[in-house]
């Protein structure tokens, strides 16, 4: 049996019940959850599990072929077979999608004008980090740009989508994959690829806000030059 991923299905998704399958050294899996583990540079999510033996800590949550970990701090008591409650810290949940579509939108931009591949990303609550493989920094007058388009994506209230589609096709569609390193397990059949409206298609297995306008202001606040040829943008929305 493996864990149903509520988040996938319903991102807005705060509180849910779930029974425990097994516990383990490492956690506890469930048969369903709605805690997100880390994938795309999003942290994994934080909480509560729940029932009438008492309230454990998620502090972590690790991804295996079963299904997301619960890390918890400590066991109240729950076995397997417990009926439990879910609940996710939903404030950082919330802004770390903000980010993350926020991010995808950035490297939309970024592709189309300059046609270079993200090497990699980091995102938290208060800000995300994006990194291009370019070989030369921004000028003043292509960060302004990004700014420029950002705020009119973000106005023009593009919805986000995600479909499955087979790694076939995926991989023989130009800009799907938009990543300077393979992202993509081995063996998998097929991927998840996330829409946002018109503006950007591409691989991903994370979580995004419903459409750009809940994304509010957004503003860059440093760039930089991480060397090896790699340009860094850091980012928030607020």
């Amino acid at each position: 049996m493996t864990t149903r991923n509520l988040f996938y299905e319903d991102p807005y998704l705060k509180e849910a019940s779930a029974k425990i399958i097994e516990i383990s050294d490492q956690g506890i899996l469930l048969d369903q959850t709605i805690f997100f583990g880390k994938s795309c540079g999003v942290k994994p999510d934080t909480g509560t599990i729940s029932n009438e033996k008492g309230i454990a800590n998620v502090v972590n949550v690790l991804r295996s072929d079963k299904g997301n970990i619960h890390v918890i701090d400590e066991n109240p008591g729950f076995g397997v077979g417990d009926e439990v409650n879910l609940k996710i810290d939903w404030d950082r949940r919330y802004a770390m999608m903000k980010h993350h579509t926020t991010l995808h939108l950035i490297s939309a931009i970024v592709w189309n004008k300059h046609g270079v591949l993200v090497t990699g990303s980091d995102i938290t609550p208060e800000k995300a980090k994006i990194d291009f493989d370019m070989s030369r920094n921004f000028t003043k007058e292509e960060l302004k740009e990004i700014e420029d388009q950002m705020r009119k994506i973000i106005e023009e209230d593009h919805p986000t989508s995600a479909e499955v589609l087979s790694i076939d096709e995926v991989v023989s569609t130009p800009g799907l994959i938009r990543t300077k390193n393979n992202i993509l397990p081995k063996g998998l059949k097929e991927v998840r690829v996330v829409s946002i409206g018109s503006v950007d298609r591409q691989a991903d297995g994370g979580i995004h806000v419903k459409s750009t306008k809940e994304l509010g202001s957004f503003k860059i606040l440093k760039h930089k030059n991480k060397g090896r040829g790699i340009r860094r943008l850091e980012v928030t929305v607020f």
